[in-house]
């Protein structure tokens, strides 16, 4: 364990007044980071977060004020932004490229770019809403969090509305990366259900066209959390334009076989008429051939019956 992480839990130790017997920490229900022996005790208590779970073992009671409760958040907080550096969120970045990469659906890919986002992305929450232009409309169509607790279905049902300028609308139409105050701010209150009071939020767009936005939300921010969901819009825009060419290149590639299933068959009715025509070269010399003959034959026949079966080959 490294010495930073040594003096955080020393600063725990010292705003609880006790030592602790065990410590884990635990992130979308693994546990990320544990000191002690891990085995029952009597005497725990739990500090609960959006983005994680704290337990801190000891072997006689103990209570600490709410203030204490507040600070050793804090200190948490700190320790679990030290879990996620940047190599992390690049190499989990790299993944999801490497699923645009084999063709995985548009759906598959923002799936797998949210769950990031709220796992080695460092987020606690993340969704996706992607821009009805028509109405100037946005609405949501996936998101994921630690707990489990956001319901999909009406996070697709909810709708944000632009009938007027503001903070969300520079960010989607300029694409910047910032944060958002839902609370208070007219139209974005319906984010306060799914999202953290201050939510940071980037533009998604396929080529100069704005699409959507990206949230995604966690206590406290840093410079490279704008960074990292920057990263992850970039690439959520890069998969919905990837998956939009992959279309046109089935379609087209449908079409250039339609193409040539009418050029084979163009080629077989010209064969066709080729073999028709040189059919009827053929037959016609030796029928001009008979039906000179048979004139020959009527002029110098004198058999009545004769005659009759010249008519008939003519």
């Amino acid at each position: 364990m490294s010495s930073v992480i040594e003096d955080l839990y020393s600063l725990v130790e010292d705003e609880l007044g006790s030592n602790f017997i065990c410590l884990q920490i635990t992130r979308n229900l693994e546990i990320v980071a544990s000191i002690g022996e891990q085995v029952n005790y009597a005497h725990f208590i739990e500090i609960p977060s959006n983005c994680y779970k704290a337990t801190v073992f000891f072997d006689k009671m103990v209570i600490p004020s709410d203030k204490s409760l507040g600070h050793i958040r804090k200190i948490f907080n700190i320790h679990a932004g030290a879990h996620l550096d940047t190599s992390s969120r690049l190499f989990s970045g790299a993944e999801i490229l490497d699923t645009i990469i084999n063709k995985s659906t548009v759906d598959e890919v923002l799936k797998k770019l949210v769950s990031t986002l709220v796992g080695n992305g460092g987020f606690c929450r993340a969704g996706i809403m992607f821009l009805n232009e028509a109405l100037l409309e946005l609405r949501g169509v996936i998101c994921a969090d630690l707990t489990g607790d956001m319901d999909l279905n009406r996070f697709r049902s909810c709708k944000l509305n632009f009938k007027t300028k503001n903070q969300l609308s520079d960010i989607m139409f300029y694409d910047r990366t910032d944060v958002v105050q839902t609370g208070g701010s007219e139209g974005l209150d319906v984010l306060d259900e799914f999202f953290c009071e201050n939510v940071m939020v980037t533009g998604l767009g396929v080529g100069d066209r704005p699409i959507g936005i990206l949230l995604a939300c966690k206590e406290n921010y840093d410079e490279s959390d704008k960074e990292a969901l920057l990263l992850y819009g970039n690439i959520c825009s890069l998969s919905i334009e990837f998956s939009k060419t992959m279309k046109q290149l089935e379609l087209t590639t449908a079409d250039l076989g339609n193409l040539r299933k009418t050029a084979v068959n163009s080629e077989n009715l010209v064969k066709m008429g080729q073999l028709s025509a040189t059919v009827a070269h053929e037959l016609k010399n030796p029928l001009v051939a008979i039906g000179g003959f048979t004139k020959r034959m009527e002029q110098t026949a004198v058999n009545p019956q004769t005659k009759n079966y010249i008519k008939i080959v003519q």
